[in-house]
């Protein structure tokens, strides 16, 4: 690539902070001086996610490449939370909350330590019967709870706790104690606390009884004073890298620790299974997400965490089948899976992989055969800001890791910016390649390609640039694999300190206020957006937090409820505060739907922006032009029934807390609300004559009739008044339109048979052959009866050719399915 001479030296040169400044102070100001400009390009534009592992990108949005419209009954499975709540008083109200405001899923832990030391297979009475009320809440109120499989090194297994005696005193880096007592230690599992995050660190491995002398697994990072001495005895050996040392001894240990974590996984959904009692043989009624991040106390999962030096291993440890072979902790979730699916009295529980919720390369290609699907725990965050100092929480050059200085982006084109270093495929001479001043504080982050694990590589249907990711990837079982988020939140601490020092300032109920209007405001975003991209399920962090954190409900609304006794008295619900209120407002809107397989898709074939308003400044040529509003407008289908579609829609501003009016108080949220700005949708495949429209403020719940601005028998141009927040557009049809449902492939003794349920007449393309394109086989065109089931014969079809189905209504399409790498309609 050509690398013009004033393009590097303007980039080479050190950001200026004055103009860093003055660029920051430009965003949301007028982008020029045109009073309307279209969007360049498509709306839905495959270039956007042509991002190689590796590369990164300040103007390419992945999210852009594809628009789904999504059945809106598939919304209601989405909505979770993670329940951690541990006053039992608290569990029956909060329960009934979550579910009369659209939460459908509870996450709850139960780790593998809180199991009893000398009948691991129970729980202590009193975590019994808490782990019994919450199960049975969530249950009662319609929330299918998420279990977490665990061993966090705070307290990793059944354990043992006592207090020895230490008869010398031991400095930092003693590799021995000396104890009154020896009787009680367990070499291999017995260790002190309080030296490192893990319990039992260092272990003990060897006793001399006569001098109580005991060799310790690795140096003491503090001194310890003679006299008394907390210590602890794990049930279990931390997990060795092997089944034998080096040396060629066997580790036993090893086996043992791995049975007992499958005593464990039996015990507790064995527990699960008791407390539900679902009666449906299909189903248990719970499901596993098996670990926690493995960057958070996953010490055990490796003994080398525990000695110093690390031990040795003469062989791996390994799990194999299917066909496949995990090594390492990973064989942990490979095991579960298989235990859990080949037990009858588990049907229907789905597992989870949290060893992938902060390593960006689980896919669906090498899940394991029998797991559902995989787990991300990608928050955002809002940034620290300043009234003094506009660079505070900004980003531009200066502020750069050193990977990102040397690992050149690409540009708005899609081409490598900066001037290669020779020294790897996408390393650049630092200062070679243009970088914009804004600020990264908004819940979208993950479908942008600030990081290149950006979310959209597993949840695209397009075929993308990312070998074995993608939605509609599988491990050969036709099943693809489902993306989860077992935590999410937009983290508000930055945004909220930074208003307000320690102290009184921040006991004004306006903080507290502004705090949870923030949360609500993010959520509100992030809900519809997740789910529309292609998530399948969001447990959100957490019931019970802090109100300027993470926290869903305002304090004040549990101080009210303990108040009243536990009552869900109609003055409590008034203090639920806003982060309820809207979710379970679009919870509720969407739930007015009809089931449809299939919704019929939804094109935005022109958008229009009016007094544009620029996202960040660009260097004013092609490949670096200025980014807009127009670029980061999102507006995503929903069908509710097969005439009637809600769409959320909102400017994906980068800044949730961009000061939009200097002159409102630092704690009023109207400082940080984007006025109103206009924007001409066009949006086709759907019958604009005598069209319905209106438009829902799901902050207030005021519904507003709009006329469209122009009609055809495919489209319809409406004229939208957004903000940085979602509104819920309404589109009525007069009639309704194509649907294909109930569509299914059998092999019979002479062919393939394809049957499919029209939900009107018309006319009905069906075309087959090598997948993903499915038309190199071949097609026919006929007229079907709708409401009443369609049987084709087409010739024999192979393992892996596939069908479509498109179901034509004059100008209007309905196609099953929606995108070629589907795995519907292929041949199995």
């Amino acid at each position: 690539m050509v690398y013009p001479l004033f393009w590097i030296l303007l980039a080479a040169a050190a950001p200026d902070p004055a103009d860093t400044a003055d660029r920051l102070a430009h965003i949301g100001q007028p982008a020029g001086t045109r009073a309307t400009a279209p969007l360049a390009g498509p709306y839905e534009d495959p270039l956007q996610e042509q991002i190689p592992f590796g590369r990164r990108s300040y103007y390419l949005a992945p999210w852009r490449a594809y628009l789904d419209t999504r059945p809106a009954a598939s919304y209601a499975r989405f909505p979770g939370v993670n329940f951690n709540v541990h006053d039992t008083r608290l569990v029956e109200p909060l329960a009934q909350l979550l579910a009369d405001h659209g939460f459908t899923h509870g996450r709850i832990e139960v780790g593998w330590g809180s199991f009893d030391y000398d009948q691991p297979d129970r729980l202590p009475p009193d975590a019994a019967a808490a782990l019994t009320a919450k199960l049975q809440a969530l249950q009662r109120w319609g929330l299918r709870p998420l279990m977490l499989l665990n061993a966090n090194s705070g307290g990793p297994v059944p354990a043992r706790w006592f207090r020895g005696t230490l008869r010398e005193a031991a400095p930092a880096g003693a590799r021995e104690l000396v104890l009154e007592d020896t009787t009680p230690v367990v070499p291999g599992r017995t260790g002190p606390r309080g030296q490192a995050y893990q319990i039992a660190y260092p272990l003990i491995t060897a006793v001399d009884a006569a001098t109580g002398r005991c060799t310790l697994s690795a140096p003491l990072t503090q001194p310890l004073p003679a006299g008394d001495l907390d210590l602890v005895t794990l049930r279990y050996e931390p997990f060795g890298n092997g089944p034998t040392f080096a040396d060629g001894r066997p580790n036993p240990a090893l086996a043992e620790t791995i049975g007992g974590w499958r005593a464990y996984v039996d015990a507790l959904a064995s527990f699960c299974v008791e407390a539900l009692d679902t009666g449906d043989p299909a189903d248990a009624g719970f499901d596993l997400e098996v670990w926690n991040e493995l960057s958070f106390g996953s010490q055990f999962l490796e003994d080398r965490n525990y000695y110093d030096p690390p031990r040795e291993y003469g062989s791996r440890w390994t799990y194999e089948n299917h066909g496949r072979k995990l090594e390492g902790y990973d064989c942990l979730f490979g095991l579960t899976a298989d235990q859990v699916t080949s037990d009858p009295k588990l049907a229907g529980v789905r597992v989870i992989n949290g060893f992938s919720n902060q390593r960006p390369w689980d896919n669906g290609t090498d899940l394991w055969p029998t797991a559902t699907g995989y787990s991300r725990h990608y928050y955002s965050n809002t940034t620290e800001s300043s009234p003094d100092d506009p660079l505070v929480g900004s980003f531009d050059a200066s502020r750069m890791t050193e990977r990102e200085r040397t690992s050149g982006p690409l540009n708005a084109l899609g081409q490598p910016d900066g001037e290669p270093d020779g020294l790897d495929w996408h390393t650049v001479l630092p200062d070679t390649f243009f970088v914009p001043a804004l600020r990264r504080a908004h819940p979208e982050y993950w479908h942008y390609a600030y990081q290149t694990e950006f979310m959209t590589r597993d949840t695209t249907p397009l075929a993308g640039a990312w070998e074995n990711h993608g939605r509609y990837t599988h491990p050969g079982t036709g099943r693809p694999a489902e993306v989860w988020m077992t935590e999410y939140n937009h983290f508000r601490a930055p945004a909220m300190h930074s208003l307000a020092p320690e102290g009184p300032s921040r006991a004004d109920p306006r903080y507290t206020a502004l705090a949870h209007w923030l949360g609500a405001k993010a959520l509100l975003r992030a809900f519809p957006f997740y789910h529309h991209k292609g998530l399948s399920a969001v447990q959100v962090y957490a019931v019970l937090a802090a109100d300027d954190e993470f926290g869903l409900l305002p304090q004040s609304f549990i101080d009210a409820l303990v108040a009243a006794d536990y009552q869900l008295t109609p003055e409590v619900r008034a203090l639920v505060g806003p982060q309820f209120e809207v979710l379970g407002r679009l919870a509720s809107k969407l739930a007015a739907n009809q089931p449809i397989e299939e919704a019929r898709p939804l094109r935005v074939e022109a958008l229009v922006e009016h007094q544009p308003r620029l996202v960040f400044r660009g260097a004013g040529d092609e490949a670096h032009p200025d980014r807009t509003h127009r670029d980061d407008f999102a507006i995503l289908p929903y069908q509710l029934d097969a005439q009637r579609y809600a769409l959320p829609y909102w400017v994906v501003t980068r800044d949730l807390m961009h000061v939009w009016d200097p002159t409102a108080d630092p704690l009023d949220p109207r400082r940080y609300t984007m006025p109103d700005q206009t924007f001409d949708v066009t949006l086709a495949n759907l019958d604009g004559r005598g069209l319905r429209a209106s438009v829902l403020d799901l902050w207030s719940g005021e519904l507003t009739p709009i006329e469209p601005r122009a009609r055809t028998a495919n489209s319809v141009t409406l004229r939208l008044s957004a903000t940085d927040s979602p509104r819920l557009l309404y589109l009525t049809e007069a009639q309704p339109g194509p649907l294909v449902s109930a569509a299914e492939l059998t092999q019979t003794p002479t062919g393939t048979r394809l049957t499919f349920r029209p939900n009107i007449d018309g006319l009905a393309e069906i075309t087959w052959g090598s997948w993903p394109q499915r038309t190199d086989g071949g097609q026919r065109v006929l007229q079907v009866a709708g409401a009443t089931t369609n049987t084709v014969d087409l010739p024999p079809l192979a393992v892996g050719q596939a069908v479509r189905v498109t179901l034509h209504d004059g100008e209007r399409t309905a196609p099953w399915p929606r995108w070629d790498r589907d795995v519907a309609g292929v041949v199995r």
